[in-house]
């Protein structure tokens, strides 16, 4: 890790990039987390994680290293509608790590930033209220938000009749064909995708990924980041097909189109 935030701050790509040590995984299933997070701060750059806590351990050491964001992903908020959604996951494991890391956060008088990423379904919109007063009682944040379907690959195959609807697209409050061309119709042609001018994802291997909504093998660059120069690699995500197949379907990371969105005046 050391050597990958170490190249990435000489190449000059940006003058103080954030560094999330997260994507398709929970970071605290590694044993190092705590050391990665101060590598990081060592450089003097923010550390941004995203976990489910549905693991029993690593909280009062995540705790004292101090990252500068967490984000709890936290769909159901009852054991069956949060099983459906965080599948084998146990949310009496998780409301007790919600409290647990409130202790070690005050312990330790950390200042991490906290919130609660609430992806909310079509019969559990009504949870809404006790996930509020939960985050209240803790001061973490509250974020509710329709809930979406990924990876990208599984939506595209979707999308253009490769696969049948997922059994979860019963439970979106809107589904995929209802949701994304609204979507479309806003997004701005005038801008590059967020994800792809703005981001690098660095797998475990120091291998480097299109972005972080993809999954599958094709979709990774093929590059090592440490051996690559950092142009080569946005030359690859710029030339990498499926960035052209995503932005047909408008599901690129742009910015919405005021006069789309507000209409004429």
């Amino acid at each position: 890790l050391d050597k990958i935030v170490a190249e990435r701050m000489s190449e000059g790509a940006a003058a103080q990039p954030q560094i999330w040590l997260y994507n398709w995984g929970e970071p605290l299933l590694h044993p190092e987390l705590p050391a990665l997070v101060r590598a990081v701060h060592a450089r003097g750059l923010t550390v941004h994680l995203s976990s489910n806590l549905n693991i029993e351990r690593g909280i009062p050491e995540l705790a004292r290293a101090n990252p500068d964001e967490l984000k709890v992903s936290l769909s159901g908020f009852t054991p069956e509608t949060y099983q459906r959604t965080h599948v084998r996951g146990d949310l009496h494991l998780v409301r007790a790590n919600l409290y647990l890391l409130r202790h070690w956060l005050d312990k330790t008088q950390a200042t991490t930033r906290v919130w609660v990423g609430h992806h909310l379904y079509k019969d559990t919109q009504d949870q809404v209220p006790a996930v509020r007063a939960l985050c209240d009682e803790l001061r973490f944040e509250h974020h509710p938000i329709a809930a979406f379907f990924q990876p990208l690959e599984r939506l595209i195959d979707h999308l253009e009749g490769r696969a049948p609807p997922d059994p979860v697209h019963d439970l979106l409050i809107e589904p995929p064909r209802v949701y994304l061309p609204r979507i479309k119709a806003s997004r701005s042609t005038q801008h590059d995708c967020e994800l792809r001018f703005n981001q690098t994802v660095i797998n475990h291997d120091g291998s480097v990924a299109l972005c972080c909504s993809v999954y599958d093998k094709p979709n990774m660059l093929g590059l090592d980041f440490l051996s690559t120069p950092h142009a080569e690699l946005e030359r690859a995500k710029y030339r990498h097909p499926f960035c052209g197949t995503c932005m047909k379907h408008g599901l690129q990371y742009s910015v919405q189109d005021p006069a789309k969105v507000l209409g004429p005046r």
